[in-house]
Protein backbone atom coordinates (compact mmCIF):
# COMPACT_ATOMS: atom_id res chain seq x y z
CA UNK A 1 0.00 0.00 0.00
CA UNK A 2 1.29 3.56 -0.82
CA UNK A 3 0.35 6.66 0.97
CA UNK A 4 0.39 9.79 -0.71
CA UNK A 5 2.22 12.09 2.22
CA UNK A 6 3.51 14.95 -0.26
CA UNK A 7 4.05 15.68 -4.04
CA UNK A 8 7.55 14.71 -4.12
CA UNK A 9 7.52 11.26 -2.61
CA UNK A 10 4.43 10.70 -5.07
CA UNK A 11 6.59 11.36 -7.97
CA UNK A 12 9.38 9.38 -6.74
CA UNK A 13 7.33 6.15 -5.67
CA UNK A 14 5.67 6.22 -8.92
CA UNK A 15 8.64 6.60 -11.19
CA UNK A 16 10.50 3.97 -9.24
CA UNK A 17 7.88 1.69 -10.31
CA UNK A 18 8.94 2.21 -13.62
CA UNK A 19 6.22 4.49 -14.50
CA UNK A 20 7.37 7.35 -16.01
CA UNK A 21 6.90 10.93 -15.41
CA UNK A 22 4.10 11.98 -17.16
CA UNK A 23 2.03 8.68 -16.02
CA UNK A 24 3.41 10.16 -12.57
CA UNK A 25 1.95 13.81 -12.95
CA UNK A 26 -1.35 12.74 -14.73
CA UNK A 27 -1.86 10.57 -11.60
CA UNK A 28 -1.19 12.73 -9.44
CA UNK A 29 -3.57 15.20 -10.77
CA UNK A 30 -6.28 12.51 -10.25
CA UNK A 31 -5.41 11.64 -6.96
CA UNK A 32 -5.91 16.00 -5.72
CA UNK A 33 -9.29 15.65 -8.01
CA UNK A 34 -10.80 12.82 -6.16
CA UNK A 35 -9.23 13.63 -2.65
CA UNK A 36 -9.72 17.25 -1.62
CA UNK A 37 -12.21 16.31 1.52
CA UNK A 38 -9.85 14.01 2.41
CA UNK A 39 -8.66 10.51 2.55
CA UNK A 40 -10.91 7.37 2.05
CA UNK A 41 -10.25 3.55 1.53
CA UNK A 42 -12.84 3.64 -1.04
CA UNK A 43 -11.48 6.53 -2.91
CA UNK A 44 -7.85 5.08 -3.05
CA UNK A 45 -9.07 1.62 -4.38
CA UNK A 46 -11.84 3.14 -6.92
CA UNK A 47 -8.29 4.87 -8.45
CA UNK A 48 -6.90 1.88 -8.67
CA UNK A 49 -9.92 -0.60 -10.19
CA UNK A 50 -8.89 -3.57 -11.48
CA UNK A 51 -10.54 -4.96 -14.88
CA UNK A 52 -12.44 -8.58 -15.37
CA UNK A 53 -9.66 -9.51 -17.79
CA UNK A 54 -6.49 -8.53 -15.49
CA UNK A 55 -8.36 -10.68 -12.57
CA UNK A 56 -8.89 -13.54 -14.75
CA UNK A 57 -5.05 -13.47 -15.67
CA UNK A 58 -3.77 -13.16 -12.53
CA UNK A 59 -6.23 -16.15 -11.80
CA UNK A 60 -4.44 -18.39 -14.39
CA UNK A 61 -0.82 -17.19 -12.78
CA UNK A 62 -2.36 -18.23 -9.24
CA UNK A 63 -3.52 -21.30 -10.76
CA UNK A 64 0.02 -22.84 -11.07
CA UNK A 65 1.05 -22.06 -7.94
CA UNK A 66 -1.92 -23.35 -5.72
CA UNK A 67 -4.36 -25.20 -8.06
CA UNK A 68 -7.69 -24.14 -8.72
CA UNK A 69 -11.08 -26.23 -8.31
CA UNK A 70 -12.93 -23.64 -8.88
CA UNK A 71 -13.96 -22.72 -12.64
CA UNK A 72 -13.23 -18.82 -13.76
CA UNK A 73 -16.04 -16.42 -12.29
CA UNK A 74 -18.33 -15.09 -14.69
CA UNK A 75 -18.69 -11.41 -15.10
CA UNK A 76 -21.59 -10.58 -13.10
CA UNK A 77 -20.12 -12.47 -10.55
CA UNK A 78 -16.98 -10.54 -10.22
CA UNK A 79 -18.81 -7.38 -10.74
CA UNK A 80 -20.98 -8.38 -7.48
CA UNK A 81 -18.33 -9.88 -5.51
CA UNK A 82 -14.96 -9.27 -6.56
CA UNK A 83 -14.71 -6.06 -7.52
CA UNK A 84 -16.48 -4.47 -4.08
CA UNK A 85 -13.96 -6.87 -2.01
CA UNK A 86 -10.94 -5.75 -3.85
CA UNK A 87 -12.15 -2.10 -3.78
CA UNK A 88 -13.68 -2.03 0.04
CA UNK A 89 -12.39 -4.21 1.85
CA UNK A 90 -10.51 -3.39 5.66
CA UNK A 91 -7.73 -5.35 4.49
CA UNK A 92 -7.19 -4.37 1.15
CA UNK A 93 -6.16 -7.01 -0.94
CA UNK A 94 -3.63 -6.55 -3.84
CA UNK A 95 -4.69 -8.10 -7.20
CA UNK A 96 -2.25 -10.86 -6.58
CA UNK A 97 -4.12 -11.41 -3.19
CA UNK A 98 -7.38 -11.56 -4.80
CA UNK A 99 -6.56 -14.25 -7.25
CA UNK A 100 -4.88 -16.29 -4.61
CA UNK A 101 -7.65 -16.16 -2.29
CA UNK A 102 -10.76 -17.14 -5.46
CA UNK A 103 -7.90 -19.79 -5.94
CA UNK A 104 -7.69 -21.07 -2.59
CA UNK A 105 -11.47 -20.31 -1.24
CA UNK A 106 -13.58 -19.47 -4.86
CA UNK A 107 -17.22 -18.30 -4.56
CA UNK A 108 -17.65 -18.84 -1.32
CA UNK A 109 -14.92 -17.01 0.07
CA UNK A 110 -15.67 -13.94 -1.65
CA UNK A 111 -19.18 -13.90 -0.77
CA UNK A 112 -18.41 -14.02 2.94
CA UNK A 113 -15.72 -11.26 2.38
CA UNK A 114 -18.36 -9.31 0.81
CA UNK A 115 -20.31 -8.56 3.38
CA UNK A 116 -17.61 -7.06 5.25
CA UNK A 117 -16.92 -4.92 2.15
CA UNK A 118 -20.19 -3.42 1.76
CA UNK A 119 -20.64 -2.68 5.79
CA UNK A 120 -17.16 -0.76 5.37
CA UNK A 121 -17.80 1.13 2.13
CA UNK A 122 -21.69 1.85 3.71
CA UNK A 123 -19.21 3.33 6.88
CA UNK A 124 -17.40 5.79 4.51
CA UNK A 125 -20.48 7.09 2.90
CA UNK A 126 -21.71 8.10 6.26
CA UNK A 127 -18.54 9.65 7.08
CA UNK A 128 -18.56 11.09 3.64
CA UNK A 129 -22.24 12.92 4.05
CA UNK A 130 -21.06 14.01 7.92
CA UNK A 131 -17.95 15.55 6.67
CA UNK A 132 -19.85 16.88 4.29
CA UNK A 133 -22.44 18.86 5.99
CA UNK A 134 -19.81 19.70 8.40
CA UNK A 135 -17.90 21.70 5.76
CA UNK A 136 -21.47 23.10 5.11
CA UNK A 137 -22.01 24.03 8.54
CA UNK A 138 -18.67 25.70 9.03
CA UNK A 139 -19.40 28.12 5.11
CA UNK A 140 -22.82 28.97 6.84
CA UNK A 141 -21.29 29.97 10.54
CA UNK A 142 -18.00 31.90 8.45
CA UNK A 143 -21.20 33.10 6.16
CA UNK A 144 -23.86 34.82 9.57
CA UNK A 145 -20.67 36.08 10.72
CA UNK A 146 -19.48 38.14 7.63
CA UNK A 147 -22.95 39.17 7.44
CA UNK A 148 -23.06 39.97 10.95
CA UNK A 149 -19.51 41.88 11.03
CA UNK A 150 -20.84 43.78 7.90
CA UNK A 151 -23.91 44.85 9.75
CA UNK A 152 -21.76 46.09 12.45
Amino acid sequence: MMYYTTDGIYHIQLQARGLGKTYAEETLRKVKEVYKGGFTHAERWRIRKMMYSEFITKVKEAQKMYGNKFEEPYDSFYNNYIEPVYMYHPLQFNKDEMATLYCIGGPGLMKELRSTAIDFRDLEDDVKAAQTRLNEAKQDQEHALRCYLDTK
